[in-house]
C-alpha cells in the first residue's frame, strides 16, 4: 500500500478549509493532517511535530498571512513545498508569492480537475505553473 501524503490546509475560512479537505479525501492518496486558521496556527502545529509534504496556504489571512507563512516554511521545512491560493490572480499577487517561496500558485475559482492537478504536480514534481495565468499574461504583454 501506497503511503498518503500529508497535507496542510491554512486558509481562515473554516468552510472553505473543510471544504477543501472533503474535496483532497475524494482526489485521493492525500491525508489532510493539518488545518491553521492562519500562519501562526500553522507554526504551532509544526512545533508540536506536524510533517506536512504540501501546505496548501491562502495569502490573505489574519494573524500571519500567506506571504509570511510561505517564507516560514521555505525557512524552517525546506522539505515542505506551499501552494499559494487565492481570489487575487494579478501579476504582483503571483511574484510575491513565488518569491516568498511557492512553488505553485492557483487562484481559489479553479475546478476540481485542475486543483487535483496542481496538488499533485506540487506533490510529486516540486512545482506547478498555472498555463492559463501564464497564457493571460502573455495576452497582456506580447
Amino acid at each position: 500500500m501506497t503511503p498518503r501524503i500529508p497535507i496542510a490546509l491554512v486558509d481562515d475560512h473554516t468552510l472553505f478549509r473543510n471544504a477543501l479537505a472533503d474535496l483532497i479525501a475524494l482526489i485521493g492518496g492525500y491525508d489532510v493532517v493539518v488545518q491553521a486558521e492562519n500562519g501562526q496556527e500553522y507554526v504551532q502545529a509544526a512545533a508540536n511535530g506536524a510533517r506536512v509534504a504540501v501546505a496548501i496556504v491562502d495569502l490573505h489571512m489574519p494573524v500571519m498571512d500567506g506571504y509570511a507563512t510561505i517564507a516560514w516554511i521555505r525557512e524552517h521545512q525546506p522539505q515542505t513545498r506551499a501552494l499559494a491560493l487565492t481570489f487575487d490572480k494579478d501579476d504582483a499577487t503571483l511574484a510575491k508569492a513565488l518569491c516568498a517561496g511557492a512553488c505553485g500558485f492557483l487562484p481559489k475559482n479553479v475546478g476540481r480537475g485542475l486543483f487535483s492537478e496542481a496538488l499533485h504536480q506540487v506533490a510529486t514534481l516540486g512545482h506547478y505553473i498555472n498555463e492559463d495565468l501564464v497564457e493571460q499574461r502573455h495576452a497582456r504583454d506580447p
